[in-house]
């Protein structure tokens, strides 16, 4: 398990040292656009490698990971839905 984190890690380094830079102003953007939203508001600073961070189960059940991956999917969607129908309402 070991060898196979740090090989994820390697690889994200990887991209975030080449096409991360590539991605960068999109990033900026998109955080411009919703740093003074309610997915933002704690934040004051841009996210490195994000535009927004946040928690979608808390208290997750480890002991149940179908249950907890069915949570996780549908507070993604939920999120997701919302975030990109308060960007179709910005010019």
């Amino acid at each position: 398990m070991k060898n196979k984190v740090k090989k994820i890690k390697q690889e994200l380094q990887k991209f975030c040292g080449s096409d991360w830079v590539r991605l960068q102003p999109i990033q900026k953007k998109y955080w411009e656009l919703l740093k003074n939203t309610k997915w933002s508001k704690e934040k004051t600073e841009m996210p490195k490698y994000s535009i927004l961070e946040m928690t979608l189960v808390e208290n997750p059940d480890f002991n149940n990971l179908d249950k907890l991956a069915e949570r996780i999917e549908t507070k993604m969607i939920e999120a997701s839905s919302e975030i990109l129908d308060y960007l179709t309402t910005l010019d």
